[in-house]
């Protein structure tokens, strides 16, 4: 993989987003593989992850994908989840 650069998301976004950083590497990693082989890891880069976006609305193996490896993050894809960053 040398020569490419990875893909990065700086700054404050959301709280899915936080959750996903303060999460152990190794769940990153394998949210990252499982959103990589659905087709979804640019979606999640730019759009799932910033501020204001209805996580309500996601495409199904994205939530799904998280909801499995990430199971605190199931609140947050409900109709009327506080999609503001979580305090860590």
């Amino acid at each position: 993989m040398a020569g490419r650069k990875k893909k990065r998301i700086e700054g404050s976004k959301n709280a899915l987003w936080t959750l996903y950083q303060n999460a152990d590497q190794l769940v990153r990693d394998e949210i990252q593989l499982e959103l990589k082989k659905a087709d979804l890891f640019d979606h999640w880069l730019r759009t799932a992850s910033v501020a204001g976006y209805n996580l309500y609305h996601a495409a199904a193996p994205l939530r799904d994908t998280f909801v499995r490896l990430l199971p605190e993050s199931a609140p947050l894809f409900e109709k009327n989840a506080n999609l503001q960053t979580a305090e860590a």
